[in-house]
């Protein structure tokens, strides 16, 4: 490992910090994804923001509108999961962005799927997401329970097609 992980300082989501120095390891041994790391240019074992994709799929269920008419009648498609993003307490304004973009890229060159899906745990980070071109499709409660309908509360799960966030492509 070139980079260190116990620098790492993110006080806004300790778990982002755990995952980063234990967790991610566990599914990266299972060749459960692909992680990359930002990192400082003076130094580079200085990890500055990261991000976890792994390969998923969406349900039509989950799409509205338009986007459910794009998708085969109980059909699926696929799709990266940004499994784990985390910026550093002490990186610079726009490393988050950056960060979101560079998983999009990475993503649509790899393999071609229908675009990204992540969780926003908090209605701050639902507002950036949604600053990148990400649309809510539901709250995880209504996943665990649809009885209940749709709720307000987070964590949402979020979806956006490449172009929505690659703008200069």
């Amino acid at each position: 490992n070139k980079h260190d992980t116990g620098r790492f300082v993110c006080a806004r989501d300790l778990e982002a910090v755990k995952y980063l120095q234990v967790g991610i390891w566990d599914h990266l041994n299972k060749r459960n994804g692909s992680a990359y790391a930002f990192v400082a240019s003076a130094d580079p074992r200085c990890i500055l923001g990261y991000y976890h994709l792994v390969g998923s799929s969406l349900k039509r269920s989950v799409f509205q509108n338009a986007d459910a008419k794009k998708i085969p009648k109980d059909g699926s498609v696929s799709v990266f999961h940004l499994a784990y993003i985390a910026r550093d307490d002490r990186a610079e304004v726009g490393v988050g962005a950056a960060l979101v973009v560079d998983a999009a890229r990475r993503a649509r060159s790899n393999y071609p799927t229908w675009g990204m899906s992540l969780y926003a745990n908090n209605l701050k980070l639902t507002r950036f997401y949604q600053s990148l071109g990400f649309k809510i499709m539901r709250s995880l409660k209504q996943e665990q329970d649809s009885a209940t309908g749709v709720t307000s509360a987070p964590p949402f799960l979020m979806y956006a097609d490449y172009a929505s966030i690659i703008i200069d492509s």
